[in-house]
């Protein structure tokens, strides 16, 4: 990420000084704390079968997969994917993009769009989704399949990390969307990179507000917690672009999941 941040900064040096400010320390921060917790000796990575109940119960990715397959999507679709994803509480909707994200690379990687000038941001883009695919499926995975929980205040912790992983990603889904833009580009793959952009960032400032609300009034770890449990947050609406094509979503509201009592089987 740093190449990206100063590649762009050539381009627009007062905005990216103000970005490197903000945005780096939050990025620094989240990575050495995810890098803490899969360095950790009891970290029990995650296997197929349980990749497999993720990208089931989540359900996103299976249609992310499908309009990767087909190569084409039409507005329907793309709504859909908005719907589905915006529908989702904050720590879910992160999980689902970084899934998303690595299906986005296999197929990157494997057409080598933007050639090896790419190749930096495509490696931000595998490595950061595998992190929270492995940091917080494995935290979703023992408690809602399991049920094994986190002390309240390492959960709390965790959540409050939610809206800085979405603006990474969605630093990282705009980065590779303007690659997928130029002369070795892919069309179908700036789309999704769009798609997966907005909703990044769209969440990431609802999950922030939900998140910095709650910080204040209740300043107590544990409280802090259990008022998450009952929180809500609107479902995102659908891009400007997108409303005037295809039906209204419906007036969803959903908060964080980690304190659902639902467990999924674990069978895929």
């Amino acid at each position: 990420m740093d190449a990206v941040i100063l590649k762009r900064s050539l381009r627009d040096p007062p905005f990216e000084l103000y970005r490197i400010l903000t945005y780096y320390p939050y990025h620094l921060t989240c990575v050495l704390r995810k890098r803490a917790f899969l360095n950790t000796p009891n970290t029990r990575f995650l296997n197929e079968k349980e990749l497999g109940t993720l990208t089931v119960t989540n359900r996103v990715p299976l249609h992310f997969d499908a309009v990767l397959r087909r190569a084409r999507m039409n507005a329907e679709a793309e709504a859909d994917l908005h719907r589905m994803i915006g529908a989702l509480p904050p720590d879910e909707a992160l999980l689902s993009l970084a899934l998303c994200g690595r299906q986005l690379y296999t197929h990157l990687a494997a057409q080598n769009v933007g050639g090896d000038a790419a190749k930096t941001t495509l490696t931000e883009l595998k490595i950061n989704t595998i992190d929270v695919t492995e940091w917080l499926g494995r935290i979703i995975i023992d408690l809602q399949v399991y049920g094994l929980s986190m002390a309240q205040d390492q959960l709390a912790e965790m959540l409050m990390q939610i809206p800085d992983q979405l603006c990474i990603l969605s630093s990282i889904y705009q980065e590779v969307s303007e690659i997928c833009d130029g002369e070795d580009g892919w069309p179908l793959g700036q789309r999704l990179c769009q798609l997966l952009h907005y909703q990044a960032e769209t969440h990431a400032d609802a999950a922030r507000v939900l998140v910095d609300t709650m910080a204040v009034e209740e300043p107590g770890e544990e409280v802090i917690v259990q008022t998450m449990r009952s929180a809500p947050k609107d479902a995102v609406v659908l891009p400007v672009e997108l409303q005037e094509e295809v039906k209204p979503p419906r007036n969803n509201v959903v908060a964080f999941s980690l304190f659902d009592r639902r467990r999924p089987s674990a069978r895929t």
